[in-house]
């Protein structure tokens, strides 16, 4: 029987960074890796993190960071999925951008349609998909170019509250020094809220 896969699809949270100057958490310290461990062998978690990466089209100079024109690829590479986790926001929330959290928004709704109707094409192989479950974006502190209101915030996550089946969030996440990057035992903690989630879903 084929193990139920789970994309999950983010920035650098995702990836494993940690605060400047120090090196990439390791590969068991990372959440996407833990949700695997306390997963287990039935299923398989796809890691797709990368540094800097936006829900939409950003950074004109640097499309790689672009999240909305990569996911298309890493979502047929990955495929078939049961479940995809979007763990995307917080890069696009920075002063720099000046983009609304309605936009916002509407960027990462986007990932939602497009894998429904991917999962739709029955050529796809999808026929066992659950949806898409977001990761609401974090409160941050003490980052420079994160100052943003924490009504922005709020109003972000309430538009992703509305459009979502399936989201979760972190009250009061651990980060390192950078108030920006988990710490591992943010990492422990997202691991284990996102999977409680997954199996409410009784994927």
């Amino acid at each position: 029987m084929r193990k139920k896969r789970i994309l999950v699809y983010g920035d650098s949270n995702v990836w494993g960074d940690r605060e400047p100057g120090v090196k990439r958490f390791a590969t068991e310290k990372q959440w996407p890796n833990i949700l695997q461990s306390l997963l287990g062998d039935d299923y398989e978690v796809v890691q797709e993190g990368l540094c800097a990466r936006t829900a939409g089209d950003r950074d004109q100079g640097k499309l790689y960071l672009n999240g909305k024109s990569s996911y298309e690829a890493i979502l047929r590479s990955a495929s078939p999925v049961d479940l995809v986790v979007v763990a995307l926001g917080t890069n696009d929330i920075r002063n720099a951008y000046e983009t609304s959290a309605q936009q916002i928004a509407e960027d990462l709704q986007r990932y939602k349609t497009y894998t429904e109707n991917y999962a739709a094409d029955a050529i796809n192989d999808m026929t066992d998909f659950r949806g898409v479950l977001y990761v609401k974006v974090p409160k941050l502190y003490d980052y420079e170019g994160l100052e943003r209101s924490e009504n922005d915030l709020k109003e972000l996550n309430r538009l992703i509250g509305r459009f979502a089946d399936n989201w979760v969030e972190v009250g009061e996440p651990k980060y390192c020094t950078d108030g920006l990057h988990y710490s591992e035992e943010g990492h422990e903690e997202l691991a284990k809220i996102v999977y409680e989630k997954v199996k409410e879903i009784k994927l």
